[in-house]
């Protein structure tokens, strides 16, 4: 929405330089086309970046799907992408991903799995993964704990691709 406020003010200020609607019109259509040119080409780079295994650029990536910036909102998608940001250690994503799990957006919900990776989050640093983690405990029944403990003790981050995360 962002973008859409950038342009109404653009076409403000047009008019207020050029004097007329028609003139505003054009000027805002123009830095419209130019903002929308220039996000896509960020946004196939950021997509190719992802694939190519940077972290970041998976966790940007999952937030347009869960968000549906420039994208069809698709939580499915957003899983996806915060899981393979989550598997190389993106705290950010392991909370994203473990609060998807508490409430079953774009996975099946699974305690066990949410307190993984809200867990792994909190371990990091993460202050809202450390009290999602807490509420998340209080819901779960004593072999989802205990599934959740090896599941956290099991986990191995996937080593990040160095050339994809070159900057």
């Amino acid at each position: 929405m962002g973008w859409i406020r950038t342009i109404y003010a653009l076409a403000q200020g047009a008019k207020r330089v050029l004097g007329s609607v028609p003139e505003a019109k054009a000027a805002a259509s123009r830095w419209r086309n130019v903002l929308e040119n220039g996000r896509s080409s960020l946004a196939e780079r950021g997509q190719a970046k992802a694939e190519a295994g940077d972290a970041q650029a998976q966790f940007d990536l999952a937030e347009r799907f869960h968000d549906g910036l420039g994208v069809a909102k698709d939580y499915y998608l957003a899983a996806e992408w915060f899981r393979k940001a989550a598997d190389q250690g993106h705290a950010q994503a392991q909370c994203n991903l473990g609060m998807m799990y508490v409430i079953g957006r774009g996975v099946v919900r699974n305690h066990a799995e949410a307190y993984k990776w809200l867990t792994l989050a909190a371990n990091s640093g993460h202050a809202l993964a450390l009290k999602m983690q807490k509420s998340t405990l209080e819901r779960m029944a004593p072999e989802e704990i205990e599934e959740g403990k090896r599941k956290v003790e099991t986990f191995s981050p996937e080593p990040a691709c160095p050339k994809a995360n070159r900057r």
